[in-house]
């Protein structure tokens, strides 16, 4: 009960006072880096900076809400709680996120966090370049009741495909999403939006739901040697 209510209070010191702990969190990843956070997905989703509910970006675009879920009331619960919404944040290309209060139902082990996604640096198309692209990993993540994983890489297997920039659509958001057929991915997907784009490589996701499950993917791509 002790554990709980220190858990309690650090959850109400960020969320209903977010000039003092969430500010400080931004002005210390700001500290750090002088521009934005260059999210590749999952593979550095630490990197998904936290903003205070007040806080103003430039250029900033809101991606949507995202939940985390967690077993527990501990410091660590909301520790596993912070760590599902940047997962979940990063693969979808948000590099912010602004959290919203903790949920602690009083006869439930289950914490429920929500947290809206910003991105302030959406690829453009002029940064892709047609031609063929080697799969170099796929990664699958599960956002369940008590999530505990990390995003698996689900396939090895070397495979191709070819990037045609003229079937890309750019969406009014400015959100670019192209229709591709990628084998290894476990289900029937049909179009990915990408996230993360240079001349050498494109970083795709792309969101399943079954029920209340959710999966998201990331598939990096590497531009084969001409």
């Amino acid at each position: 009960m002790k554990t709980f209510s220190k858990l309690f209070f650090v959850s109400f010191v960020i969320v209903f006072f977010p000039i003092n702990a969430s500010s400080f969190w931004f002005n210390l990843r700001s500290n750090k880096a002088s521009s934005d956070p260059k999210i590749l997905g999952c593979k550095n989703w630490e990197s998904v900076g936290i903003i205070s509910s007040d806080s103003v970006l430039a250029n900033a675009q809101s991606l949507g809400l995202v939940m985390g879920q967690a077993t527990g009331k501990s410091d660590k619960t909301s520790l596993l709680l912070l760590q599902s919404i940047q997962i979940q944040a990063a693969m979808i290309g948000g590099n912010y996120i602004r959290l919203m209060p903790i949920l602690a139902p009083e006869k439930k082990a289950i914490l429920t966090q929500y947290a809206e996604v910003l991105i302030t640096n959406k690829p453009t198309l002029q940064q892709i370049e047609s031609g063929e692209y080697e799969v170099r990993g796929i990664y699958e993540y599960h956002r369940t009741e008590a999530n505990r994983n990390y995003p698996k890489k689900i396939d090895d297997l070397p495979s191709s495909l070819t990037i045609n920039k003229e079937l890309i659509k750019e969406e009014k958001n400015g959100i670019l999403n192209i229709p591709l057929k990628i084998y290894g991915v476990p289900y029937l997907i049909f179009s990915y939006q990408i996230i993360s784009a240079s001349e050498s490589s494109i970083v795709l996701t792309a969101k399943v739901q079954r029920g209340s499950r959710i999966i998201l993917y990331n598939i990096f791509l590497q531009k084969t040697n001409s």
